[in-house]
């Protein structure tokens, strides 16, 4: 059912409402964490075959089998686990809505890592088949790198008014595929384009590691975010 509304809608222009959402307390250091962590996220997505198969020496297929299982678990278990585990911190301190997305970037970043730099010789033939040791970390470095996702679409919500809302996600998106999607892959590219005549084929892993870094700065946003919403929130049931 539709919710009971609070208050009447309040007819407004929508850049009246895209400022007012942008000064929420919190919300510009939430979009830049995102737009950070996505920058990170979607250029390990993009350059991820090509690594595997430049560096491990994979087929086509065996990078897109490997990545398409792992990348498909450990984004369902990580979206669903961080969500529950937050959700029951968040009700002993309003702080672990961000604090968990922060934790979750933390902790994946020296997993990702790991991934990109592991080295390419340590592998297990199943049949034909060729699974690189990194792809380990991979797995687990993604299910906690989506530790954040849910927790901070739920602090977008709670944070913007109730008329609001879908301004407020929007300008999320907008900035998290901007920087994300748009940049992402684009720097790491042109990165291991720059790289490349000194580190030949090694230069899109030093790339890709290098775009990584995007996520700690990200997590540090997160981290600073998170007394701010919890004072907005405390306020505005005051």
């Amino acid at each position: 059912r539709e919710p009971v509304r609070v208050a009447p809608p309040v007819k407004g222009s929508m850049w009246a409402d895209l400022r007012a959402v942008w000064r929420l307390p919190g919300f510009m250091l939430i979009s830049c964490a995102g737009a950070l962590t996505g920058l990170a996220g979607y250029g390990l997505g993009a350059w991820s075959p090509s690594f595997l198969i430049r560096v491990h020496g994979l087929s086509l297929v065996e990078a897109g089998i490997l990545l398409g299982v792992t990348g498909a678990l450990g984004g369902i278990l990580g979206a669903v686990i961080g969500g529950v585990l937050c959700d029951r911190l968040s009700q002993r301190d309003l702080r672990w809505q961000l604090w968990f997305p922060a934790l979750g970037a933390f902790v994946s970043a020296p997993l990702m890592f790991a991934f990109v730099l592991w080295p390419e010789s340590q592998a297990w033939s199943i049949g034909d088949f060729k699974v690189p040791a990194a792809m380990i970390f991979m797995f687990f470095g993604g299910i906690i790198a989506a530790f954040w996702i849910g927790p901070t679409y739920a602090a977008i919500q709670n944070l913007a008014p109730d008329r609001q809302r879908t301004q407020a996600s929007a300008l999320f998106l907008f900035m998290f595929n901007l920087v994300g999607l748009g940049l992402g892959p684009l720097v790491i590219g042109i990165a291991s384009d720059a790289l490349a005549p000194a580190l030949g084929v090694e230069s899109l892993r030093y790339a890709m590691a290098a775009g990584l870094t995007a996520v700690l700065f990200g997590g540090a946003l997160f981290w600073r975010a998170a007394p701010l919403y919890r004072a907005h929130l405390l306020n505005s049931r005051a």
